[in-house]
């Protein structure tokens, strides 16, 4: 008779955490990247042509901060500093260096958040159009920051008892991040181009 050792199926700590955060990062990350290129190269993007209220919005004086800088720019240094932190919150990583990287996931969605708000007041109330562009990003992040601070915030099943980031901890760091957005939003306000 011969000894059957039967398989160790090993548990994941989230079995959609890898792929959909990721998607929705990289998305993000893409449709900035787009509106970059666009400020930078003075091009137009399919869709998006002159006089259409995208282009409004894409040439508005809050597509910029203080003349100079566009503010998908900062979007996309936001984005690729979240997927290279998501590189580090799994558990083959070392517990200081997964909270850290959370931590840091936690301020960057507050940001989020804040930015997201703060664009989606100015096109409906200010600029009073819509660019299809920024909204998908706009979206995509809220999204995103959601799962993130659900995540950091609700246990899944299988997971250690002691948390990584205390609830008070992660409030602070979001908050943290919606005054960066604050102050982005101030600053916009107060250096006109």
């Amino acid at each position: 008779m011969t000894d059957y050792i039967k398989p160790v199926r090993i548990k994941q700590s989230w079995p959609w955490w890898g792929w959909v955060p990721t998607i929705l990062n990289i998305s993000a990350l893409i449709l900035s990247l787009i509106m970059s290129w666009h400020y930078l190269t003075g091009g137009s993007i399919a869709g998006c042509g002159g006089g259409s209220p995208c282009e409004q919005v894409l040439s508005s004086r809050w597509s910029v901060i203080a003349g100079i800088l566009p503010v998908s720019g900062l979007a996309v240094g936001t984005y690729l500093a979240m997927f290279v932190c998501s590189l580090y919150i799994g558990p083959a990583s070392e517990i200081s260096i997964r909270r850290l990287a959370w931590s840091v996931l936690l301020i960057m969605s507050g940001s989020i958040t804040g930015s997201a708000l703060w664009f989606i007041i100015l096109q409906k109330w200010v600029i009073g159009a819509f660019c299809p562009y920024c909204m998908a990003t706009h979206l995509t992040g809220l999204l995103l920051s959601f799962l993130i601070i659900r995540k950091v915030t609700f246990k899944s099943e299988g997971e250690p008892a002691e948390r990584l980031i205390r609830p008070a901890t992660v409030t602070g760091l979001v908050i943290s991040g919606l005054v960066l957005a604050a102050i982005m939003a101030v600053s916009q306000i107060s250096f006109k181009p």
